[in-house]
């Protein structure tokens, strides 16, 4: 746009001061005419190259296409006893840059390279209680990665991209799409609060709301088949040791309903070095599934999303529940979203929704710091975190302006978390904690 508003300026003062020059040169107002048409006829069509070619970098073969977002919220949340209000980049979408190159090969094939960068100053998943900014801001590499497809074989990427499985326990059709991340988003990062007490604990909401499960970002080679009657099979292996597999469907049914589901299975035998380097590396091995099933009424604008995901872990832990015995148990999850799009202004179509998760894990944790933070009366201390089960339930809306790139959204989340404290002898009491509420809006706008 800066290029096309410098051509077209040139042009009218190119115009405009060739005329008199001339007139003067000649004198004569037809001379001064016939030169200026001479000059500029062509003018429209060399701007109009220009505007389709200037980031090619001279190669008329490789289209290269640059798009982004800007994404900033308002974050406010109450602990139940502090409260405050942030300025936050979205974890789901964060403000990015994006490079699309690509280049036919000839017989059907292709190739290309996607780059995108985001910027992130407080990232909505790692601000607390006292830290408004969250991690240091940064500027990182989101995907780098190449691609060779051919349409009836498929496509080939490898780099840093999204496993295959991904997103495929998070599909829905509401329409409002920065609802749409992990429950763990916009609160990921806080504190737990002792009910009874003003200290907070060091344990956070996201050690315990695991969010959405399938799929990872990182190193890896992927492949996605052609679409069939609106299946899509993808597999992809990566990281240290990732892989996994996806099958995907969208399609309409009779103009009636518009159908998204899929459903993914993953295994991650990745090294992750102790946290304390004179222990040794644990034996990695988490598997799981996740999957998704959502509908849209097209006449009402209706829609109804079902999604569940389950992970288990290695049976070759290093540290064992102290009562139990056992390694770390199950992590799962089912989360429910509704509501209706409806045209009721001329800005565009408005998407209302609601939300509900459950979520539930088997912890077997003996660990003195998780609990200690836990326990209710310190002389009848437990000696093992059993599990825990979270609740969150919100609703909201998001307003999109067509023909913009702009969409406007609010939210409102409410979270709550029990757990299983156990001794030898049975259930301890556990210490309560203060619910979390958190209320989300921004503008997104999309280039």
């Amino acid at each position: 746009m800066i290029l096309s508003t410098l051509i077209r300026f040139s042009k009218f003062a190119l115009q405009g001061l060739m005329g008199p020059a001339l007139a003067i040169a000649f004198a004569s107002p037809s001379a001064a005419a016939d030169a200026g048409g001479g000059c500029c006829a062509d003018m429209d069509s060399r701007i109009a190259e220009l505007e389709a070619a200037y980031a090619r970098k001279g190669n008329r073969k490789i289209e290269l296409n640059i798009s982004g977002v800007i994404n900033r919220s308002i974050l406010y949340w109450d602990d139940g006893r502090e409260r405050n209000t942030y300025i936050v980049d979205p974890a789901a979408d964060a403000t990015a840059v994006k490079f699309d190159g690509s280049a036919k090969l000839g017989g059907g094939w292709k190739a290309g390279y996607t780059l995108k960068i985001e910027g992130v100053v407080a990232g909505s998943d790692t601000v607390d209680q006292g830290t408004p900014l969250g991690d240091p801001a940064l500027v990182k590499v989101d995907r780098s990665y190449f691609t060779i497809e051919q349409e009836k074989i498929g496509k080939v990427m490898v780099g840093r991209n999204n496993s295959a499985s991904r997103g495929v326990d998070n599909l829905n059709l509401s329409e409002s799409e920065m609802a749409d991340g992990e429950v763990n988003d916009w609160m990921g990062g806080f504190f737990l609060r002792a009910r009874n007490g003003a200290l907070l604990s060091d344990l956070r909401w996201g050690d315990f709301v695991l969010g959405k499960f399938a799929g990872a970002k990182g190193e890896f080679v992927t492949y996605v088949s052609p679409k069939f009657n609106g299946f899509e099979v993808s597999a992809a292996a990566g990281k240290d040791d990732y892989s996994d597999v996806a099958l995907r469907y969208s399609g309409e049914w009779a103009k009636l309903l518009k159908v998204r589901a899929g459903i993914g299975y993953f295994v991650d035998t990745t090294e992750r070095p102790p946290s304390d380097p004179a222990k040794p590396t644990e034996n990695v091995r988490d598997r799981g599934w996740g999957g998704s099933l959502a509908f849209l009424h097209i006449p009402t604008g209706l829609n109804l999303s079902v999604n569940h995901g389950r992970m288990g872990h290695t049976d070759q832990c290093l540290e064992r529940g102290a009562v139990s015995g056992k390694c770390r148990g199950d992590d799962q999850f089912t989360y429910l979203k509704g509501g209706i799009v409806q045209k009721l202004n001329s800005l565009g179509p408005t998407a209302f929704y609601g939300e509900h998760y459950w979520g539930r894990s088997t912890h077997n944790d003996s660990k003195t710091d998780t609990v200690d933070a836990l326990a209710l009366n310190p002389v009848v201390a437990p000696t093992e975190l059993k599990g825990s089960r979270s609740k969150v339930w919100g609703f909201g809306l998001a307003q999109q302006i067509e023909d913009s790139g702009v969409q406007l959204y609010i939210g409102y989340r409410h979270h709550d978390i029990d757990f299983d404290l156990i001794d030898a002898t049975g259930s301890v009491a556990q210490k309560g904690i203060k619910g979390l509420d958190i209320v989300f809006s921004g503008v997104k706008i999309e280039f």
